[in-house]
């Protein structure tokens, strides 16, 4: 199958468009449990950046750190605490989420209670997945006002721990 080419600028509109919102939509509900669903997804940008002109030959890796892309299992954690953070910004968090209570350690005050999982299925939840991420990281993160600066704050932090 002969794949069309186009310019690294086309594809970033394009992938905005088309590709992101597949695969970014609903994603803390349609989260794939399964090792072969996330292949799945992740083949569909694996095929996208082949698209791009002069990029064939390189790596999936190396073409997402061309494009400035992430892979998936750095983006699905990162649109998760996204998500969290926004939800105790706005006061529906403690609706969703039991928080540990402050006993004086160095801890932030978003730390998620984590109940243990009884089943596949619950394992998978948001409310299940996001707690390990959350109270892993640093305080001055988690207690960000504006959602810019978490996400920054974030990123860094994600691929920090991404390249040790």
């Amino acid at each position: 199958m002969s794949l069309p080419r186009i310019d690294k600028h086309a594809y970033h509109t394009l992938y905005g468009v088309y590709v992101r919102p597949m695969l970014e939509d609903a994603n803390q509900v349609v989260y794939a449990g399964l090792k072969k669903d996330t292949l799945a997804i992740e083949g569909v940008q694996r095929v996208a950046t082949k698209m791009v002109t002069g990029l064939l030959h390189l790596s999936y890796e190396s073409r997402l750190e061309v494009l400035d892309l992430y892979p998936l299992e750095f983006r699905r954690p990162r649109d998760d605490l996204i998500l969290t953070h926004f939800l105790f910004c706005t006061g529906f968090g403690q609706r969703l989420f039991t928080l540990v209570g402050y006993n004086g350690l160095r801890i932030h005050g978003l730390k998620l209670y984590k109940l243990r999982p009884r089943t596949f299925l619950r394992r998978h939840f948001f409310s299940h997945r996001v707690s390990s991420y959350l109270n892993d990281i640093p305080s001055e993160i988690v207690s960000c006002s504006s959602k810019g600066r978490f996400t920054v704050l974030l990123d860094s932090h994600l691929l920090d721990l991404q390249s040790a």
